[in-house]
């Protein structure tokens, strides 16, 4: 880890540890069944193959959700590739449960997970095991949300941290994604997102620098989504998309000057605000 000698003390049991988590993870239907039923009781599977796990209150829903993920995240890397990456070969798990509580119970088994947050989670993904967990009526709108941060992850790198308000308004900017139309938001909605915003002015640098999801979370959260929200937006409407590209990898990388890169990769954020406010009245 950080001292060069304990690289063959925690380093090889950890690769063993991680190949242990997916030789058990990436198994059968079943297995992942037994695991939802032990939380959920009207648990059903509706596909179980070598590329999807996916299990829901009904197997007609299982079937729909599953489905729906697997072309979702093809159309996904298909048309914004640069951007997310290759599909893994890992299988992918989609748990949808019944009743609300379940998604924290589930997470509250697994001693893997930081669940630092999990009390307050709609719905969450697990990198390690490509696995998706949605509360009961859960649209599609949010599959698709948790969609892109799990092909974030997978891509990118595991160990990536994004800041909040790039994750976040990523996974929101592509709620919309309706493939095969690329994503653009109509004006009747940066109309809306104007008035709501109203004599306020997103606070650039505070979003390029909070680094704390718990603090993302807490301190006016709902603000903090919706000002990542029109942040990304602006940025993938307003530059080519290898500028976003570079900026994630910048991110994937780790460390560095945030402030300073968005400056080099797209402007000087002392101005975003302003520029922003132009876009929203386009």
């Amino acid at each position: 880890m950080r001292v060069a000698m304990k690289v063959a003390v925690v380093v090889l049991p950890l690769f063993a540890l991680v190949l242990l988590l997916r030789a058990c993870d990436t198994g059968s239907g079943d297995r992942w069944l037994d695991r939802a039923r032990a939380v959920d009781p009207d648990a059903q599977l509706g596909i179980s193959r070598p590329e999807l796990v996916s299990i829901a209150p009904s197997e007609g829903l299982a079937v729909e959700a599953g489905e729906f993920a697997l072309a979702f995240r093809d159309a996904l890397v298909a048309q914004y590739g640069p951007l997310f990456g290759e599909i893994s070969d890992q299988k992918m798990v989609v748990l949808i449960f019944s009743r609300d509580g379940m998604v924290q119970e589930f997470a509250g088994r697994d001693e893997v997970l930081d669940r630092k947050s999990m009390e307050d989670v709609l719905g969450y993904t697990d990198p390690m095991r490509n696995l998706i967990v949605l509360p009961p009526e859960s649209d599609f709108v949010t599959l698709r949300h948790e969609m892109v941060h799990l092909q974030m992850k997978m891509a990118l790198g595991l160990q990536s941290r994004f800041s909040p308000w790039l994750s976040e308004g990523l996974a929101q900017y592509f709620e919309s994604f309706e493939p095969p139309e690329p994503v653009r938001i109509a004006p009747e909605t940066r109309a809306r997102w104007g008035r709501k915003l109203g004599a306020d002015p997103i606070d650039v640098m505070r979003l390029l620098t909070m680094q704390d999801y718990r603090r993302f979370l807490q301190q006016d959260g709902q603000r903090n989504y919706f000002e990542s929200l029109v942040l990304t937006a602006y940025l993938m409407e307003s530059y080519p998309l290898e500028r976003m590209v570079a900026y994630l990898e910048f991110e994937r990388r780790g460390g560095g000057d945030r402030v300073a890169a968005f400056r080099a990769i797209f402007e000087d954020p002392a101005g975003t605000a302003t520029r922003i406010g132009e876009y929203l009245r386009q």
